[in-house]
């Protein structure tokens, strides 16, 4: 079997049986393309991290086997996101807690496209 086939049925293994979902644990999501992640809520000292690993399917086999004992050990340090969404929680973390509030105050305030 092909190792990214591999590495998503582990995913969705991961998902089901520790975090016990199988879609995007944001509400209301509706991606079904872009595939899905495993996001880390917090690090611990020598942790999983996706980064150590080689940038292959091989690689990505890798990560989500190592990943299954430590999401089991912990599953409240995870989510299952899909890639947008995960995206799109990887950039909010990288401002700061004053930042971030201004530009959801902003997000509020805009009228996009008529809409608030």
């Amino acid at each position: 079997m092909n190792k990214r086939l591999e590495a998503e049925k582990v995913k969705k293994r991961i998902a089901g049986r520790f975090l016990h979902k199988y879609k995007c644990s944001v509400p209301n999501c509706s991606n079904k393309r872009g595939g899905m992640t495993i996001h880390h809520r917090w690090y611990l000292f020598n942790d999983v991290i996706y980064s150590s690993y080689p940038k292959t399917s091989e690689g990505m086999l890798r990560y989500y086997t190592d990943l299954v004992p430590v999401v089991k050990a912990m599953p409240k340090r995870f989510r299952y996101l899909c890639n947008k969404h995960h995206q799109a929680l990887e950039r909010l973390i990288r401002y700061n807690d004053l930042t971030l509030n201004y530009l959801l105050k902003e997000r509020r305030a805009s009228k996009r496209n008529g809409r608030k």
